[in-house]
């Protein structure tokens, strides 16, 4: 259930948390809802609505779009929460998704807010122009959350106070590494929603090289179980929950992230590869964007630029357990970096900062 309101209907002083989507939404729930208990714990009062509640995502996963009154009735209901108080705010992207950035700007003129991006969402609307086009909100905002390095530098030019956190993920609840039963048959695994699930279908050709050159080879694919199959590739799908994922992805031999090399996905947090990180297995990636920075070749994974890689990389991970064991022992160490509970301190001091928390 969402949380119109946690102390009280006097909401001047508190902050005010706009996400995109609910808890379903796997950037809201790991980049806010994550963050609540420790702004709890902080002193720091706060309350929370989503622009789309969660049956709205379930619907857009199995239709693609938000029909035109789902998006009136959200933009009516962020309205009059917004109307209810006059204190700072913490935003995802922008407060009313889709409309111009100028005019969003306009609506948030007066109040002290906080944007935070783990997209280049300005990518999706015109890729060309950058985020030149958000210069607006960018500029009028009292900091920037970015997931990564380069979002902090696309939104520099308009923006000093830029604070650069990474996608967090809760270590406690993670399988300790060596522990868990794999899978018996040798998995390698993805995680995603029904939206992500197009760079696999992008990477057909690098999947079926990798099916070919490793026979006992399964594509698990954690999102939704009735997506369609790619052909050629031996898989199956179940639904992500949030409980269930961390010990599916440790019974997993490798981890996957193949992507497109374009301007939306360079700016993209690698999130699939910390969670990999966090289950101790190697992970397989595209080298783009942030996938560069998470596996360090060798080390804790590979980087694949084509078919061929991608085979090499996974044929060399099912021969050679103790170069996965090594690899896993090593990802586990790297997921460190991104431990919820060491970015919460960080998150917390840049909003009392910028906020005047």
């Amino acid at each position: 259930m969402d949380i119109m309101e946690k102390f009280g209907k006097k909401t001047d002083g508190i902050l005010s948390i706009l996400p995109r989507y609910g808890r379903l939404g796997a950037s809201s729930r790991l980049r806010h809802y994550a963050f609540l208990p420790a702004l709890s714990e902080a002193g720091i009062p706060w309350r929370i609505s989503p622009f789309f509640r969660d049956r709205c995502l379930q619907r857009f996963y199995a239709s693609g779009r938000h029909p035109a009154a789902e998006c009136l009735l959200s933009a009516v209901r962020r309205s009059a929460f917004l109307l209810r108080g006059r204190g700072p705010l913490w935003i995802e992207y922008e407060p009313f998704p889709g409309l111009p950035p100028a005019f969003n700007a306009a609506l948030l003129k007066g109040r002290r807010y906080v944007l935070s991006f783990d997209d280049a969402v300005w990518a999706k609307r015109v890729p060309e122009a950058g985020a030149d086009g958000w210069a607006p909100l960018l500029r009028g905002a009292a900091g920037i959350v970015a997931a990564n390095p380069v979002l902090g530098a696309a939104v520099a030019p308009w923006q000093k106070h830029v604070l650069q956190l990474p996608t967090p993920v809760d270590l406690a609840i993670c399988p300790i590494p060596g522990r868990a039963e794999k899978f018996d048959r040798f998995t390698a695994v993805w995680i995603g929603t029904p939206a992500t699930y197009r760079y696999l279908q992008s990477h057909g050709e690098a999947l079926r090289a990798m099916a070919a050159a490793v026979p006992e080879l399964e594509l698990l694919v954690i999102a939704r179980r009735d997506l369609p199959p790619i052909p050629g590739v031996p898989m199956r799908c179940v639904d992500w929950e949030n409980a269930s994922a961390p010990g599916l992805l440790a019974r997993a031999h490798v981890g996957i992230m193949p992507l497109d090399d374009d301007p939306f996905s360079r700016g993209k947090s690698a999130y699939k590869l910390i969670q990999y990180l966090a289950a101790g297995v190697p992970s397989i990636a595209s080298p783009v964007g942030e996938n560069c920075r998470v596996v360090v070749p060798g080390e804790n994974g590979f980087l694949a630029r084509n078919p061929a890689e991608w085979a090499e990389a996974i044929a060399l991970l099912a021969s050679d357990a103790a170069l996965r064991n090594r690899m896993g022992e090593a990802a586990r160490v790297c997921a460190g970096a991104y431990d919820l509970a060491g970015q919460g301190s960080v998150l917390i001091a840049f909003l009392r900062e910028r906020l005047g928390l």
